[in-house]
């Protein structure tokens, strides 16, 4: 892996557009990157429809999803399908053209949140029940879920931790925490600590493993050096922004995009922290 110690902060401004020839943002909720295309899947939660940003920057409809029936949050893609959490459902669309796949409705749930993969497993978190949900979308036009896990407090973004072999789940609320579920057989879910501010949306983390999520409470995303503690003081990487919601981080790039959900925009930071897969 390569890993610098200076950070670059830099915006992409999507409003720039001409919206009257091309989509536009309304309540950006959260984004996956699509290596394949060098694009940008966004859930479009005010529109009900997701998103696709190519690596121009210019805006084109992926899919819109059904009404009546939720709004668009989390989103990953697992193999070559984009799983999306919308209202108690979790849907999925082939990346190349859009068209429907599998799609399960998780029992009990009515909202469903954050979402991370390891690449071959689906993690979802319901906000409505605190329940963390494991699907297996190894058949995509079949997928099964299972209860894994329940938050103390509401959760809200998830984030696999591939060296620590454990999800990290940022938590609502005041005084808002991050908890861990190991995902060894029987694991439970525990705090790592508790912060000074309020209402974590989404969590992230980098090559060298630092942690970074999005605070609605501070107007920021906040990142914490490794190894996450209980006694981690974060430092604000992006102040400023307007309801930041469910962050991603992307290992080929080092970038940390944010959907800001209250200005309608999507911006991207900076790392200096790329994966190199080979050494993984």
């Amino acid at each position: 892996m390569q890993k610098k110690q200076h950070w670059i902060s830099v915006a992409v401004g999507l409003c720039a557009l001409n919206l009257a020839q091309a989509q536009s943002l309304a309540g950006p909720e959260s984004v996956e990157y699509n290596p394949s295309t060098r694009s940008v899947l966004i859930s479009n939660k005010n529109a009900n429809q997701i998103l696709q940003r190519d690596s121009l920057g210019a805006l084109s409809l992926f899919t819109s999803l059904p009404s009546g029936s939720g709004s668009p949050h989390g989103l990953r893609i697992v193999r070559d399908v984009l799983w999306v959490a919308h209202g108690a459902r979790v849907r999925g669309f082939d990346i190349a053209n859009g068209t429907a796949r599998g799609s399960i409705a998780i029992s009990g749930a009515s909202f469903l949140n954050g979402m991370t993969s390891d690449g071959d497993r689906l993690w979802v978190s319901d906000f409505s029940t605190r329940r963390i949900h494991l699907l297996d979308v190894s058949n995509p036009d079949a997928p099964t879920s299972s209860e894994v896990g329940m938050a103390p407090s509401t959760p809200n973004g998830l984030e696999y931790d591939r060296r620590g072999q454990r999800l990290l789940i940022a938590g609502w609320g005041t005084n808002a925490p991050i908890y861990q579920l190991p995902l060894a057989a029987g694991s439970q879910v525990s705090l790592v600590f508790t912060s000074a501010t309020s209402n974590f949306d989404g969590v992230a983390i980098d090559c060298a493993s630092n942690v970074y999520v999005s605070s609605w409470g501070s107007s920021a995303i906040l990142r914490y050096a490794a190894p996450l503690n209980a006694s981690s003081v974060p430092t604000i990487l992006a102040p400023s922004l307007s309801s930041p919601s469910d962050i991603r981080y992307v290992r080929s790039t080092g970038e940390l995009l944010s959907p800001n959900f209250g200005s309608s925009t999507i911006t991207s930071y900076q790392t200096d922290c790329i994966f190199d897969d080979a050494l993984e």
